[in-house]
């Protein structure tokens, strides 16, 4: 077995070590006792890569102006699909919403699987201990029972290990749903989503697809510390070849996710932790929202509110207020989508009511709030009566003291406070 690259020196091993480690080579081995014709195979192999060796060279360059294609396969926003949720007056909790999601997906397309730490609990251990937990949040409870640990696989404490297995799955022809439990543990599967997941579909020249969905639950303000609060929405969104969506209630978080398991594309799918317990119209059945769509959550010609996730409640808050002791119209943009970002309908905002306040829930540095900020001014420049405010979180790792944290978050007296600044210019 070599070092760790072909070229390789291995001074740390002497010739006998090398000579003992390339004798016990596991895929050496295995071809030894293979009985198949090993030479027959190897021709073959390699008859195919000088083949598609000659092709390439044979090929012209490639047009520079194409630099950005095979990214996405699906890089446009969706204009088939209504931005509109369905009319009901069935009530539910964001957490029912992401299970009716993932038990309706997987009713209509067998390929689809879902897998992480505890999502069924105890599996193979039958009742009543497997299933018995469904996750952190009790979201994926009952669907072992439905569908089976064939389909729904308790994994190792592994993020790099199942993430991967997740990938090369989607690769393969299935539909994974990855439950990575919080934002924060991504550290430990990055490889995973930004060499691989993202970048497969570029490196192939639009060949691979990777319909993978990562789901996480992200957000501060539910004093779980520093290791469980983050969004890390600024790092997803910065990643070219993931698209990231931050539903705000459980009627979008339904659609969204069906969506997201339906795309082709892979998809950072963020829950904020507040949202979970909340509750609101949820549309039975199947039904899907567009991917890169923004919607007008409330009207309003003072300011433009933009926010997505729980920002958006936090919005309505602002809104509210400022409408009743300030006398303002507040509109919200609901986003829906942070990657890709649909400007058509922020900037259309944005240059109607003349003043934009960005609500982001990260750390101000490159922030969502950032380039928000930087592409309302290069789409609606002329039409702007003030700068566009940012409210963000602080520029710190969350706190786990309880007014640290608090003291961390955006809040609606900031929100409220930015739009009165912008009103007196």
């Amino acid at each position: 077995m070599r070092g760790h690259y072909v070229g390789d020196p291995e001074q740390y091993r002497s010739r006998e070590q090398r000579r003992t480690a390339r004798s016990l080579d596991p895929v050496a081995r295995l071809v030894d006792a293979a009985d198949f014709d090993v030479e027959g195979c190897k021709t073959g192999i390699e008859a195919e890569l000088d083949e598609a060796y000659d092709a390439a060279r044979a090929a012209p360059w490639p047009d520079p102006a194409e630099v950005e294609r095979y990214v996405l396969k699906g890089d446009q926003p969706d204009r088939k699909l209504p931005v509109a949720v369905p009319t009901t007056a069935r009530e539910g909790s964001f957490v029912q919403a992401v299970h009716e999601a993932l038990a309706e997906a997987m009713r209509a397309d067998p390929s689809v699987i879902v897998l992480g730490e505890d999502i069924a609990g105890g599996a193979g251990l039958g009742a009543p201990l497997e299933g018995a937990m469904g996750g952190t949040f009790g979201v994926t409870k009952g669907l072992i029972e439905e569908f089976g640990s064939e389909r729904v696989r308790d994994t190792p404490i592994s993020e790099a290990g199942f993430v991967g297995a997740a990938v090369g799955a989607a690769m393969a022809g299935l539909r994974p749903v990855v439950d990575i439990m919080w934002a924060s543990f991504v550290p430990y599967c990055f490889d995973q989503i930004f060499n691989q997941a993202a970048k497969m579909r570029y490196m192939f020249g639009g060949q691979a697809t990777v319909p993978v969905v990562l789901r996480m639950a992200v957000g501060a303000g539910l004093r779980a510390g520093g290791q469980h609060s983050d969004t890390l929405q600024q790092i997803f969104t910065s990643i070219p070849g993931l698209k990231v969506l931050a539903p705000a209630t459980p009627a979008t978080a339904k659609g969204l996710l069906l969506r997201a398991v339906s795309d082709d594309d892979p998809v950072v799918f963020l829950e904020h932790m507040s949202l979970y317990r909340t509750r609101g119209p949820l549309p039975e059945g199947h039904y899907e929202l567009p991917i890169g769509r923004a919607a007008i959550e409330r009207r309003g010609d003072d300011v433009s509110l933009i926010a997505a996730g729980a920002g958006v409640l936090l919005a309505i808050q602002a809104a509210e207020r400022l409408a009743t002791e300030h006398q303002l119209s507040a509109e919200i943009v609901d986003l829906r989508t942070l990657s890709p970002l649909d400007m058509d309908t922020v900037g259309a905002s944005a240059r109607r009511t003349g003043r934009a306040v960005v609500i982001d829930e990260s750390p101000p540095r490159c922030s969502v709030a950032s380039e928000l900020a930087a592409a309302i001014s290069e789409v609606a420049f002329d039409q702007l009566r003030a700068p566009v405010a940012r409210v963000t979180a602080a520029n710190s790792p969350v706190p786990f003291s309880p007014p640290l944290e608090d003291a961390y978050l955006p809040s609606v007296d900031r929100v409220v406070n930015a739009v009165l600044r912008m009103s007196h210019r």
